[in-house]
């Protein structure tokens, strides 16, 4: 089992690389994934996101840099030691429409195919659900 952090507020810069604590050994580790192929790159250093493991994946579902709130969803795959890998999971329009930008809310993992997002604040508090289909990243709300 591991631990994985990504993101917050740190000194002397805040950082964009993930943190693995594996549990068995109590090291850290902070390996170089490898960015979507797709789009050209990993995603942007964030802190106030949520995120859920979801096997042997974990999730990250928007947050806020310093000066924007986000509404994307990363998926790092954490599967392979030395092959981990970030892929952006909701480009696709088809999947449906788009939560609105947001920090401090949550997300839980649902079954083993669905993720519940709640809550959140981005200039105003935030009290929507948004159910989020692991397979095909479909969002409804």
């Amino acid at each position: 089992p591991r631990v994985v952090c990504f993101g917050g507020d740190g000194d002397p810069t805040p950082s964009s690389a993930p943190c693995v604590l594996d549990l068995a050994t109590w090291r850290w580790s902070a390996p170089l994934a490898s960015g979507d192929e797709r789009v050209g790159r990993r995603p942007q250093w964030r802190r106030t996101h949520a995120a859920a493991a979801v096997g042997e994946e974990v999730w990250m579902i928007g947050g806020a840099t310093s000066s924007s709130f986000l509404n994307d969803i990363w998926v790092l795959d954490i599967a392979e030691e030395g092959q981990e890998r970030w892929s952006l999971a909701d480009d696709d329009p088809a999947a449906g429409p788009r939560f609105a930008r947001r920090a401090s809310h949550s997300a839980t993992l649902v079954g083993s195919d669905r993720l519940i997002l709640f809550g959140g604040y981005n200039g105003h508090q935030l009290s929507d659900l948004w159910s989020i289909s692991i397979g095909g990243s479909r969002r409804d709300r």
